[in-house]
């Protein structure tokens, strides 16, 4: 429970207006399609499926919801993908942690893929210090 207190704490403080690119992300970018992170400790899903018009689907325990979301079309010189991510549509029910994501709450934040583009991690900055994950590839591409 503590480690998704800390992800809706940093993705509710840390949100911020800059753009990253004005294009959406290649056919080939290695965010699209589907992901799941488990949390075992209480037993619960979070699953993100990135789609190749730049929108995201989302569901987190009973929360579902809807966002827009831009990419570093490569990694930064650090290795990890920057994406902001804008909530436009939400259910209002619970997530993981006990809370609901608002539409129009905005946060950016830092992915690092493993070397087979299969998890990847989400990090506050970039920097390992405050991250959760890993996300595991489901699906590809995001159609």
């Amino acid at each position: 429970m503590r480690l998704f207190a800390i992800l809706i704490t940093f993705l509710s403080l840390y949100g911020c207006t800059e753009k990253i690119n004005d294009v959406l992300p290649t056919i080939d970018h290695p965010i699209l399609g589907a992901w799941q992170f488990t949390a075992t400790q209480i037993n619960c899903n979070e699953r993100y499926e990135f789609h190749p018009n730049g929108t995201r689907t989302y569901a987190s325990a009973e929360e579902e919801g809807e966002s827009k979301y831009e990419i570093s079309p490569a990694p930064l010189p650090s290795g990890f993908y920057k994406i902001k991510n804008t909530i436009t549509n939400n259910n209002g029910k619970h997530d993981c942690a006990g809370g609901s994501t608002p539409a129009g709450d905005e946060v950016v934040i830092f992915i690092l893929f493993n070397s087979s583009k299969e998890q990847f991690i989400m990090c506050q900055s970039e920097s390992l210090e405050s991250c959760f994950g890993p996300f595991t590839r489901l699906t590809k591409n995001g159609s």
